[in-house]
Order: structure tokens, then C-alpha cells, then sequence
């Protein structure tokens, strides 16, 4: 059985990809250089990604060292990206 929260993050994470796809073409499409759209799509979507979860998924409060722990796998995940 799928619990509520399972399903909130699959939502949140599919809403956040899409966000984050959506963005990027658009600015390709405007004449953005690849680099800049990946960066500015990314951020956009890590945003987004980051505070649904915390409010949504997992109803926390802002916590500094989950916001650090997100971000150092948020860097990881960004050299990752834009070596593909």
C-alpha cells in the first residue's frame, strides 16, 4: 500500500522535474548558452524541490543543517548534470 507521504514525494518530484525541464527549454529556445540554462533551470527547480518538501512531503520546519546536507547532495548532483 502507497502511504500519503510516498505519494506527496513522487508528486513534488515529478512537479519539480517538470519545472525544471520547462524552464531549461524555454530559455534554450529564447537563445540562452546552455550553460547559463542548465544553471538558472536547476537552481529554479532545486528551489522549488527543496521547499515543497520541507512544507509538503515532510511537513519540517527550516532546519540549517538539513538545508546543508541538501545542498552538498544538490552540488553533487550539479557536477553530475553538467558533465552529461
Amino acid at each position: 500500500m502507497l502511504t500519503r507521504q510516498f505519494l506527496i514525494y513522487v508528486a513534488v518530484g515529478v512537479l519539480c522535474a517538470t519545472i525544471d525541464l520547462g524552464t531549461l527549454q524555454l530559455l534554450l529556445i529564447t537563445g540562452s548558452p546552455p550553460t547559463q540554462a542548465v544553471t538558472i533551470a536547476f537552481v529554479l527547480a532545486l528551489v522549488c524541490n527543496y521547499l515543497f518538501h520541507l512544507r509538503l512531503t515532510f511537513r519540517a520546519s527550516h532546519d540549517g543543517a538539513t538545508l546543508l546536507r541538501f545542498l552538498v547532495l544538490v552540488l553533487l548532483n550539479y557536477g553530475l548534470t553538467l558533465g552529461c
